[in-house]
């Protein structure tokens, strides 16, 4: 119960979540870039595809928040296609970090589309893609465990939010922390609540 308080205390901050993820993973991505040839070809075709999905979705090109089409089936045509051109982003520039934002991408749209198989593929091969250790490694984390949320599976969702508090560098470690408690504490383990709760109290 202490450990549940704490967590209505402490709320997740907005960012944590959905399109913040998104942005995040991009503007790191940017900043990562070695500065050659191959990767400033696959940050400019991951714009070009990023702009073309908002453009078809109806927002500005540099828009976060994206409106939803009335026509539903438009919109699943939209989403469908902007998947294919993600993974056409992965395919045409392997070894750079634009290669597994684009599977972020992709997996998010597949995620919208409540194909939750096809969303864990993306996201495991952008995480293949990263090297270990790497921070954007924490947003397919984060984003893994979301599935498992869908599923209802909060202990796998844990444990992932776990993987993604461990990697280096994350700006979001303390966030991941916060939603492995929750989800330990919703799984029924309250012992591996508290240690990573003994975490987060640690200077």
């Amino acid at each position: 119960d202490r450990l549940a308080n704490w967590i209505s205390e402490n709320p997740l901050p907005i960012l944590a979540v959905g399109v913040g993820i998104l942005v995040i993973a991009g503007i790191w991505a940017v900043f990562s870039q070695e500065d050659n040839e191959a990767d400033l070809a696959a940050s400019t075709q991951l714009t070009a595809t990023q702009a073309a999905y908002r453009s078809a979705m109806g927002a500005d090109a540099n828009a976060i928040d994206i409106p939803e089409p009335a026509n539903r089936e438009a919109a699943q045509s939209i989403r469908e296609e902007a998947i294919l051109d993600y993974d056409r982003v992965s395919a045409d520039n392997p070894g750079t970090v634009a290669a597994a934002v684009a599977q972020l991408q992709a997996g998010k749209l597949e995620q919208d589309l409540e194909n939750l198989a096809a969303a864990r593929s993306h996201y495991q091969s952008g995480l293949d893609r990263t090297p270990p250790g790497n921070a954007l490694a924490a947003f397919f984390w984060v984003r893994l465990a979301s599935i498992a949320e869908a599923e209802n599976d909060p202990a796998g969702a844990a444990d992932a939010y776990v993987q993604a508090a461990n990697v280096p560098d994350y700006p979001l470690s303390h966030t991941a922390r916060m939603d492995a408690i929750r989800c330990y504490l919703e799984a029924g383990d309250p012992k591996a609540a508290a240690v990573i709760h003994d975490q987060l109290q640690v200077p």
